[in-house]
């Protein structure tokens, strides 16, 4: 993965709790950047993580996101994806779904198309509201 002082990487959660430490200029590319595409990754298996909030310190998405990372990456990781779904604007899609699906991952896959049904239609959202915003489109 890019690391986040890249400036084309592409964004993850703890890019956006830095974003408010940045000029306006490179928030707003940032956000348009992440609207181009859409990756749904779901992942099985078993992530033994402790969260916990010592001082105070709120919950970090970010962190929590590269322990699983770091744990998929490991040798002898036990966490193994089920589907990934890219999509970029225009709708080209590729989704990956593994062979000999359980009825357990049977669920999980349905849960996956009904993530990225959902976040197809934020994104869908959002980039309709970006564009009013700049003044491309007019609302229906």
């Amino acid at each position: 993965m890019p690391s986040n002082k890249d400036k084309n990487a592409e964004p993850t959660p703890e890019t956006y709790d830095n974003l408010a430490a940045q000029p306006a200029e490179n928030n707003v590319q940032t956000y348009i950047k992440d609207l181009l595409t859409l990756d749904v990754v779901t992942l099985t298996g078993n992530v033994d993580l402790a969260v916990t909030g010592a001082n105070g310190e709120r919950l970090r998405l970010g962190r929590l996101y590269n322990r699983i990372e770091e744990m998929y990456m490991a040798e002898d990781s036990q966490v193994r994806v089920l589907a990934i779904t890219h999509v970029e604007l225009d709708k080209d899609s590729v989704t990956y779904i593994k062979e000999g699906l359980s009825t357990q991952d049977e669920k999980l896959l349905t849960y996956h198309l009904e993530t990225v049904r959902a976040a197809s239609e934020a994104r869908a959202a959002m980039a309709a509201g970006v564009g009013r915003l700049l003044n491309l489109s007019k609302p229906a």
